[in-house]
């Protein structure tokens, strides 16, 4: 990735609300998928369901659940396509996440 986005990215890593002029901040995305994904959980009839998004908004959906994750985890993914995560809940809680190795 280049150098410009990898820029932009980690200003809007550093500040949750950086966009820009038309964009969407990443608190913006985070809450529009947030939204997203607990609408499914409440429609999940414990079938299970699979998710398939972006890095960016994984990444967002992500640091929801696991503040500390940031910028540095987002960069290391940047080149894992796809990157998988299992994500397992009761409720709107997050019981155990876990990496899909490819």
């Amino acid at each position: 990735m280049g150098c410009l986005f990898r820029s932009y990215a980690r200003k809007q890593w550093d500040d949750f609300d950086y966009k820009l002029s038309e964009g969407e901040s990443l608190r913006e995305v985070q809450a529009r998928n947030i939204a997203a994904l607990f609408e499914i959980i409440a429609r999940d009839r414990g079938e299970g369901v699979i998710v398939a998004t972006h890095g960016t908004a994984l990444s967002t959906i992500i640091n929801y659940f696991r503040p500390e994750y940031g910028f540095d985890d987002f960069w290391k993914i940047i080149d894992k396509m796809p990157h998988i995560i299992c994500m397992e809940f009761e409720g709107r809680n997050l019981r155990r996440m876990t990496e899909v190795p490819l």
